[in-house]
C-alpha cells in the first residue's frame, strides 16, 4: 500500500533537514512542534512510516532535571527504501507540476487583475480544490518561463509567466500575491487561444494524454475508471479542460489502435494498456507517430490473423461469421449496456425504452440469419439514448462503442 500524504511529508521532512547522506537521525518531536501534532498523532505517523520500511526509529528516555516521570525521545533515520521512495515522489510531483502549470496561466489570466489587485496562493488552491503545498509548487513553477523545442524543454530563469511578490510568512511556508500575466505569458496565452479551437490537434492531444495517464496511474492487476483522468492534471489542453465526447473518441480510438482494451469492474468500464500500449507509453512518441511508424507490421498482422475490431469490450480477437456481423462483439456490447443503463441517471421511461432496444438488438443478432436492417435500427436507437444521457462519462464511453459497431460491422 503506497505512502499518504502525512506519511509522505514526514519522510520528506527527515531527508530535508537530514540529508540524504547524513547518518544522523532527526528528532520527531521537532516535527510534531512545527506541525502541531499530539503525541498520539506523531506515534502513529512513526509506526505507519516504520511499518512501509521508509525509516528506521530509535527510542529514549530521560528523566527531566526538573519534573516528574519520563520524557520519550523518538528519533529517525531514512532507510535506503524510504529514500528511493522519496526520489520517487519527487518525480511524480514533477510530472504532476509541469503538467498543471498551463492551467495556472489560465487561471491567472481569467482573474482579470488590474494594476493594484493582487490575490493570494490560498485563493488559486481554493479555486482549483488543491493543498496550499500543491498550489505554491504550480505557481512556482508557472513563475519560469517554460519553452519547448524539438521535443526538449528547457528552462530560461530570466523570463517567468507570472509575476509574484513575498508579502509575508506563515507556519505552512511562504505567502505570495500574483500580481498578473508578466509579457511572456501574455504571448504564450495568445499563442494557446489559437490551439483551443484546433479539432485535430484536441483529438491528437487527448489521445496522448489518456495514454499517459493510464500508464502512470494503471497496473497489470487493477484496470483504471476512466473518469478518474478528469481529476489528473492531464486532462488540461493548454490549461482547458478537455470535454468528456473528446475523452471517449480517444479510448475508442486508442482501443482500435490495440494500445488499451475495455473492460468492467463494479459495474464500471474500465481500461488498462495492452503490452502495445505500454510500449508506446515508454517510447516518448505521440501516438500518432508511433503508430505511423508500426503502420506497416500492423498491416502484416493483420492479414495473417484476420480482422482484429477495435472499440469493442473484452480482450479478444473476434472472428467474423458469414453473414459479416461480429456477434461475439455485439452481443458484448449488448452484455455491457444492460449491465450500466442504471447508471447512466436517465429516467425510468427512456431507461425502460433503451432496455428494450437492447433486448431487440440481442434478438436481432442471434438469429440464424441475421437481418442487418434490424440490428441497425436497434443500435442507432440505443445511440440515440446514449446521446442524451445525463452521465456523460459512462454515456459517452458507451455511445463510442456502439458507433464504432455500426461503422465496423455495418459499414
Amino acid at each position: 500500500m503506497g505512502a499518504g500524504k502525512e506519511v509522505r511529508t514526514f519522510v520528506r521532512w527527515i531527508r530535508k533537514y537530514r540529508g540524504e547522506l547524513s547518518g544522523d537521525s532527526a528528532d520527531c518531536g521537532e516535527f510534531a512542534s512545527l506541525f502541531h501534532l499530539s503525541s498520539e498523532d506523531l506515534e502513529r505517523l512513526v509506526s505507519e512510516a516504520e511499518q512501509q520500511g521508509l525509516i528506521s526509529v530509535s527510542k529514549t528516555w530521560s528523566v527531566p532535571i526538573y519534573g516528574e516521570g519520563f520524557r520519550i525521545t523518538i528519533r529517525a533515520q531514512m532507510t535506503g527504501r524510504g529514500l528511493a521512495a522519496a526520489r520517487d515522489w519527487d518525480h511524480a510531483d514533477q510530472r504532476w507540476v509541469e503538467a498543471y502549470a498551463p492551467r495556472v496561466l489560465v487561471w491567472v489570466h481569467e482573474q482579470g487583475l488590474r494594476n493594484g489587485q493582487y490575490l493570494l496562493y490560498e485563493d488559486f488552491a481554493a479555486a482549483e480544490n488543491l493543498t496550499l503545498e500543491e498550489a505554491t509548487k504550480a505557481l512556482d513553477y508557472a513563475s519560469e518561463w517554460i519553452s519547448k523545442s524539438h521535443g526538449k524543454r528547457e528552462r530560461a530563469y530570466s523570463n517567468a509567466w507570472i509575476r509574484t511578490d513575498l508579502v509575508g510568512m506563515r507556519n505552512s511556508g511562504h505567502e505570495y500575491r500574483i500580481l498578473g500575466l508578466d509579457s511572456d505569458g501574455e504571448a504564450e496565452l495568445y499563442k494557446w487561444e489559437k490551439l483551443w479551437g484546433n479539432v485535430s490537434k484536441r483529438r491528437l492531444a487527448a489521445q496522448d494524454k489518456v495514454l499517459r495517464w493510464a500508464h502512470q496511474n494503471g497496473s497489470d492487476a487493477t484496470p483504471l475508471d476512466p473518469s478518474g483522468f478528469f481529476s489528473s492534471p492531464l486532462h488540461y489542453f493548454y490549461g482547458k479542460p478537455l470535454e468528456p465526447e473528446e475523452v471517449s473518441e480517444a479510448i475508442s480510438s486508442l482501443e482500435e489502435y490495440q494500445l488499451l482494451i475495455l473492460s468492467s469492474r463494479e459495474t464500471k468500464i474500465c481500461i488498462k494498456l495492452t503490452e502495445k500500449g505500454v510500449d508506446c507509453a515508454e517510447s516518448g512518441k505521440t501516438v500518432r507517430k508511433f503508430m505511423t511508424k508500426n503502420e506497416g507490421r500492423e498491416k502484416v498482422t493483420y492479414n495473417i490473423h484476420g480482422p482484429v475490431h477495435g472499440g469493442q469490450f473484452g480482450d479478444h480477437n473476434s472472428q467474423v461469421n458469414n453473414f459479416g456481423i461480429d456477434r461475439q462483439a455485439i452481443l458484448e456490447f449488448v452484455g455491457q449496456v444492460r449491465q450500466l443503463s442504471g447508471q447512466l441517471g436517465l429516467d425510468e421511461p427512456i431507461e425502460a425504452d433503451l432496455v428494450e432496444e437492447v433486448h431487440e438488438l440481442e434478438q436481432a443478432s442471434t438469429e440464424q440469419t441475421p437481418d442487418r436492417g434490424r440490428i441497425r435500427s436497434a443500435l442507432d436507437k440505443i445511440c440515440n439514448v446514449l446521446t442524451s444521457a445525463p452521465n456523460g462519462v459512462m454515456g459517452q464511453l458507451l455511445l463510442g462503442a456502439g458507433q464504432a459497431l455500426i461503422s465496423r460491422e455495418l459499414g
